[in-house]
């Protein structure tokens, strides 16, 4: 069996995404923990860092990950590893981007796990894309340590139950 290389195995992802899920699809009972201030810390990281894309900003952008960080685009790309590599990919990608938007629709956290439910925005040159994102971030001291998106094929985020 293929040892996984990154420090989160997909099926400790997946485990932990499908149990987010179900949290983030209910409702938020009235009885339901409030988050601690880790975790108010911690989702207030990952929605500055979709925010600030819209700057298009790389140095900002780039500010909000660890040196060590892993960033994995899409479950089927291998991950990059160290903040240097992801942001010479970021930078070369923002270049022949006109505008770039992050649209956080909902958001799970649990500890230093934070879930979001989003759409990204890009207006290239000769095209506009959107894509519905599944989110997995840790935050580790404030910097986001693993980013890795999932992508929600042919799912129109209208269509989604309310949160």
């Amino acid at each position: 069996m293929r040892q996984s290389r990154s420090s989160t195995s997909r099926r400790s992802f997946l485990g932990a995404t499908g149990a987010a899920a179900v949290v983030c699809a209910a409702p938020r009972d009235a009885s339901a923990a409030p988050l601690s201030q880790v975790e108010k810390a911690n989702e207030k990281v990952v929605n500055e860092f979709c925010a600030v894309w819209a700057t298009r900003d790389a140095d900002k952008i780039g500010s909000f990950l660890a040196e060590d960080a892993t960033f994995r685009m899409i479950e089927t790309s291998p991950p990059t590893k160290g903040r240097e590599k992801i942001m010479s990919g970021i930078k070369e990608f923002l270049v022949k981007a006109k505008s770039a938007r992050f649209e956080v629709l909902r958001s799970c956290v649990m500890g230093n796990t934070v879930l979001n439910d989003r759409v990204d925005h890009f207006e290239l040159e000769d095209r506009k894309l959107s894509f519905h994102i599944s989110g997995f971030f840790l935050v580790v001291d404030g910097k986001i340590k693993e980013w890795q998106d999932y992508s929600w094929p042919k799912v129109d985020p209208k269509d989604k139950p309310d949160s």
